[in-house]
């Protein structure tokens, strides 16, 4: 769950933002996991759900050590840059300010640096076989 102050706003990046609503001082755990609230899927049981929760889970669904998180706020819209102003602590299942985050600026994550290219081979191969008609 997000822990500062935030807004959703269209993004320049894609679709629509996650943007700080007052100054995010470098630092300041800005999300955590926070159970009953955020939710764990399991691999397996995501592939039992109907397909248009499958593509829900595709697009807005994290996928992490066999399990997909779906965030239960705004979360799920902040999107990836390769100089984000985010960084994650997994093994806390946090995240933090990497650097000072002005008020209006959009939140971005590198979705890399959770993914070494295993973590999302369940959600490349459910994207293959929905296009595959699958």
């Amino acid at each position: 769950m997000l822990l500062v102050p935030t807004y959703l706003e269209k993004s320049q990046i894609h679709g629509f933002g996650v943007f700080a609503a007052e100054f995010i001082p470098k630092g300041t755990k800005v999300w955590k996991f926070q159970a009953g609230f955020d939710t764990l899927i399991p691999e397996p049981c995501m592939r039992d759900l109907p397909e248009v929760v499958q593509k829900y889970l595709a697009h807005y669904g994290t996928p992490w050590n066999g399990v997909g998180i779906v965030f239960g706020d705004e979360a799920k819209f902040i999107n990836h840059s390769y100089t984000p102003s985010l960084f994650d602590d997994l093994e806390n299942e946090a995240v933090y300010a990497a650097r000072d985050i002005q008020k209006g600026e959009e939140l971005t994550e590198n979705y890399r640096e959770w993914d070494d290219g295993t973590n999302l081979k369940w959600l490349d191969e459910l994207e293959a076989n929905m296009e595959d008609g699958e």
